[in-house]
C-alpha cells in the first residue's frame, strides 16, 4: 500500500480486490471497513459493482473489530520476526498455518490451560513416544504421543 493513501489509491485497491481472477474478495458478499476517509464513495461504489456489499462501522466503536485486532496482534507476535510474504499466496500460505496450529494444536490458557479447541487427534495418551511437529520453519512447535 502506499506510504500516504488516498481516494485514487483506494479506488485502485478496490479493483485489485474485485478482480474476477486473483481478487480476494471475487466471492465474497459483505467487506467490513472503518470510517476512515480513504474509503470513498467510489471505492464503495467499485465493491458494489462487484457485488461485494460495503458494510461502515458505526462512528465511536472502537471495539467492533476487537477479536480481528487480537488475532491480527497475535499472528503478527507468532509469526517470525524475519518472516517477510514473497506474495500474497505466501502471505496465505502463513496465515493458514498459523490457523492450524492455533486451533488444533495450541493450548489455549482460557480453556482451562491445557484445552486444544479443535484438536487433531486423541491427546489424551500416557504411553508412547513424544513427538515433534513444527509450523513456519520450526517457529511453531507441537508435541504429542504417538500412537502405541
Amino acid at each position: 500500500m502506499a506510504p500516504n493513501p488516498n481516494g485514487g489509491c483506494a479506488e485502485q485497491m478496490g479493483r485489485n480486490m474485485t478482480d474476477c481472477d486473483y481478487g480476494f474478495l471475487k466471492d465474497t458478499k459483505f467487506c467490513i471497513m472503518d470510517r476512515d476517509p480513504v474509503f470513498t464513495k467510489v471505492f464503495r461504489s467499485t465493491l458494489k459493482d462487484a457485488g461485494v456489499q460495503p458494510v461502515q462501522l458505526p462512528p465511536k466503536s472502537p471495539n467492533l473489530n476487537a477479536y480481528m485486532e487480537r488475532f491480527i496482534g497475535t499472528v503478527r507476535r507468532e509469526l517470525p520476526p524475519d518472516f517477510v510474504p514473497q506474495s500474497e499466496d505466501h502471505l496465505r500460505w502463513a496465515v493458514q498455518e498459523h490457523l492450524a496450529y492455533y486451533n488444533q494444536e495450541r493450548n489455549h490458557q482460557g480453556l482451562d490451560g491445557h484445552v486444544i479447541p479443535f484438536p487433531k487427534q486423541n491427546n489424551e495418551q500416557n504411553k508412547g513416544r513424544v513427538v515433534k511437529t513444527s509450523r513456519l520453519g520450526n517457529r511453531l512447535n507441537y508435541y504429542f504421543r504417538a500412537a502405541v
